[in-house]
């Protein structure tokens, strides 16, 4: 890459304005400067643009999932005590992270006395859908 004067990104910068690439645009510059340091051929250059506005756009759309969903702070799987689960519970909750009842359009029912832990339980399995398939919950 060639080095050129301070009006380099005048002309991609609209281009980049106008495709709502806001992350590409505010990296421009440093990753142009990172590019040249350790002399990155074009598609290189070109795949780290496109990575930090993806990694950008996927961590802002699980946010919005997040709040979206507006589960209980609190209630994740890492909170969840599993020893305390039956072997059953525990055996429904792989099966149920992995999310193909979702695609199938199954429903979830959750049933038992009271503070037996199955808003937990639900809002954990919630939590890792969003985080995992990225579905709205």
């Amino acid at each position: 890459m060639s080095k050129t004067n301070g009006n380099e990104f005048n002309a991609v910068a609209p281009i980049l304005r106008e495709f709502r690439l806001t992350t590409m645009l505010s990296s421009l510059e440093d990753l142009t400067a990172q590019a040249r340091g350790e002399s990155w051929d074009y598609p290189t250059y070109l795949q780290r643009l496109c990575e930090v506005e993806w990694e950008a756009r996927h961590g802002r759309k699980l946010e919005r999932l997040l709040k979206n969903a507006r589960l209980p702070a609190g209630k994740t799987l890492a909170t969840l005590d599993e020893q305390k689960l039956s072997v059953k519970l525990r055996r429904t909750l792989k099966q149920l992270l992995e999310g193909s009842f979702v695609e199938k359009r199954e429903n979830v029912v959750a049933f038992g006395l009271p503070g037996r832990g199955k808003t937990h339980y639900l809002c954990a399995v919630a939590h890792e859908l969003v985080i995992r398939h990225q579905y709205r919950v």
